[in-house]
């Protein structure tokens, strides 16, 4: 008996904190880039984009001979409870021996969201050097 109230009181705490924690959507489609580093010896680099955002992942398809100019056009949906969070974003090229990183972009998710839908950039770095940007259209919600 004695036991059966602590699970029940265990229950109902968990089921408490779970309500208090403040759930965020965002949705993000990777529209395209517009680069000025190519790592292509021989033809067109074929660029793809890996998102990381705290412990989720996110993939975009390898835009084939897409160049400096790639088109991707693929959506991501994350629920967020930390807005604090760090996003991670590694420009590649597709290789068949190895992949090269054309570039990357890091940031705070609250440093970067606007609430409601948005078209935004994300700057593209490579050694510390701008090398283009990212377009993208943002939507977000707080409390969902």
């Amino acid at each position: 008996m004695v036991e059966n109230d602590f699970m029940a009181n265990l229950k109902a705490k968990v089921i408490q904190t779970h309500s208090e924690v403040k759930h965020h959507m965002w949705t993000i489609k990777w529209r395209k880039a517009e680069l000025t580093r190519d790592v292509e010896g021989v033809g067109r680099q074929d660029p793809y984009l890996v998102v990381k955002c705290g412990e989720k992942y996110f993939k975009t398809h390898t835009h084939s001979e897409g160049g400096k100019t790639p088109v991707w056009n693929r959506t991501m949906d994350l629920i967020l409870t930390d807005l604090n969070v760090e996003m991670t974003i590694d420009v590649m090229d597709a290789d068949p021996k190895e992949d090269d990183k054309i570039g990357s972009s890091k940031f705070i998710v609250k440093d970067f969201v606007k609430e409601g839908t948005n078209d935004q950039e994300i700057r593209v770095t490579w050694q510390d050097k701008d090398i283009g940007k990212i377009m993208v259209t943002s939507t977000f919600e707080r409390d969902v």
